[in-house]
């Protein structure tokens, strides 16, 4: 089918991240976007993952001018604070290469014949820095960032190049295959188009049937309260990554932006009531936040089995989603953009282009879905939601995979054929050796105790580097607004 027009029905990230990808690289399409008046974000994806950056140049927008516009901050890593016991971290590293050469050895490689050194002193080095809040440049690639201000500076740029019609769908037209042949709007526009985008979240409102494949059994929370809290001392708590920290009811996350700190509580409804979760949550924040001020998010977390389906794509909530922890959610969204994208460049598609683009979105909330699911593995916290969490935890077949060869880091499973995913071996391994399992020691061409010395040595000039290399998060990021506001 020939692609001369498409139209996107829905507001927030997900509508616009698509929009301004598809306008930068597809400019032959005629464009529009259809969102209600009073549209809100969702206010929860406020963490990126490491293709944001890349994605926003892809879209034509430049650094200096978007990360201060959208109140961001650099993302590090992810913290898992007291993650599988008190006092026991486990760190998600974000910087773009995690494993150094020592004499053309891998520093990993050194440390698995040497496990009586602290793996994340001398492998995740990065860490020490990021909890001081300084932040290296030049091997940060992940922010943090207002979704709601995103959403807006997308719009302020695209007003010359996409059409934007304020208004919301009150009927749809489908012929007997479930293709849309037209729209009507509340504003009583009727509008046709080669193609629909549906971010219109978990209401699916373009969609006339949806097949969803249910998570519920292999995940472990379904609802949040969230809120924004007011910084007291930004030097200290402006962090540059992102921290989810254990409760007796789940799990609470921080996302330090510029101007203040996105915050929610994840548990299950059905083992703790809505107000309950509330107090308790409040309590944590010492009441820096209060019970009428936060918002309650329920899902089911699902996925489409066809978020392309016909004439119409579902991208964003609208196509699943699984749970924030590794801030999956924006960057689904930023995958399906360019998976579409890529489809559209030749302005057509047929049913095999269709079903490539199922496979890949599929093993995306797959991979996402097993890789989430793994972090609760080992957790030894005593409540009524952590004990549930071990009586309903059951490996997935990937984690038996990488544990079944677990000597080896670099197991090939970030890639099959062209089907994207999220986690790569390392980062199954970085999560599984931090969450207790133990690897084998791999087989290096070096005496061992020269090895050991040149491990500790290497920790040490790297110290150094980061003195020299890394700045305060604050001072950096106050440093780019004043070069955006430079060039304004």
């Amino acid at each position: 089918m020939n692609v001369k027009s498409l139209i996107i029905v829905g507001g927030g990230s997900s509508a616009w991240l698509t929009a301004a990808y598809l306008s930068y690289n597809n400019p032959e399409i005629d464009l529009t976007v259809i969102d209600k008046k009073h549209g809100e974000p969702v206010g929860v994806g406020e963490a990126t993952l490491l293709h944001f950056g890349p994605f926003m140049e892809e879209c034509g927008f430049e650094f200096h001018d978007w990360i201060s516009a959208i109140d961001a901050g650099y993302k590090t890593g992810i913290l898992f604070k007291n993650w599988q016991e008190q006092n026991k971290d486990i760190w998600h590293p974000f910087n773009k290469g995690r494993f150094d050469l020592i004499n053309g050895i891998s520093n990993w490689d050194i440390w698995t014949n040497n496990q009586d050194l602290d793996f994340q002193k001398y492998i995740l080095s990065d860490l020490d820095s990021s909890k001081k809040n300084k932040v290296d440049i030049e091997n940060s690639n992940g922010f943090q960032i207002d979704c709601g201000l995103l959403t807006r500076y997308i719009i302020k740029k695209l007003s010359s190049k996409v059409k934007f019609i304020e208004s919301e769908v009150v009927d749809i037209k489908y012929d007997q295959k479930d293709n849309i042949e037209h729209i009507t709007l509340e504003n009583g526009d009727v509008l046709s188009s080669d193609l629909f985008v549906d971010t219109t979240g978990w209401s699916n409102v373009l969609r006339k049937n949806v097949d969803k494949v249910n998570l519920s059994d292999r995940l472990f929370v379904n609802t949040a309260v969230a809120g924004h809290v007011p910084y007291q001392n930004k030097q200290e708590e402006f962090k540059p990554y992102t921290v989810c920290e254990t409760t007796d009811h789940g799990w609470v996350w921080q996302i330090a932006i510029n101007s203040r700190i996105g915050t929610g509580m994840l548990f299950d409804r059905n083992l703790t009531d809505e107000n309950e979760a509330k107090q308790y949550f409040c309590n944590y924040w010492n009441h820096r936040i209060n019970p009428e001020n936060l918002r309650v998010l329920k899902w089911d977390p699902f996925y489409l089995k066809d978020p392309w389906k016909g004439n119409v794509v579902c991208i964003g909530l609208s196509s699943g989603f699984i749970e924030p922890l590794e801030s999956t959610g924006v960057g689904t969204a930023i995958i399906a953009a360019t998976r579409l994208s890529n489809v559209l460049k030749e302005r057509s598609f047929q049913q095999y282009d269709i079903d490539q683009y199922n496979a890949q979105l599929v093993t995306l909330f797959e991979d996402a879905a097993d890789f989430v699911a793994a972090h609760y593995a080992a957790n030894k916290k005593q409540s009524k939601f952590w004990n549930h969490v071990r009586n309903k935890f059951v490996p997935s077949e990937k984690m038996n995979l990488i544990l079944a060869d677990f000597e080896n880091p670099y197991i090939p499973v970030h890639y099959d054929g062209n089907l994207f995913r999220f986690f790569n071996g390392v980062g199954w391994t970085l999560l599984m050796l931090q969450l207790g399992y133990n690897m084998k020691p791999k087989s290096i061409n070096v005496d061992h105790e020269i090895a050991r010395y040149k491990l500790i040595q290497h920790y040490v000039e790297s110290k150094k580097y980061k003195w020299n290399k890394t700045r305060h998060h604050l001072e950096e990021i106050s440093m780019l607004n004043e070069i955006a506001n430079f060039k304004k």
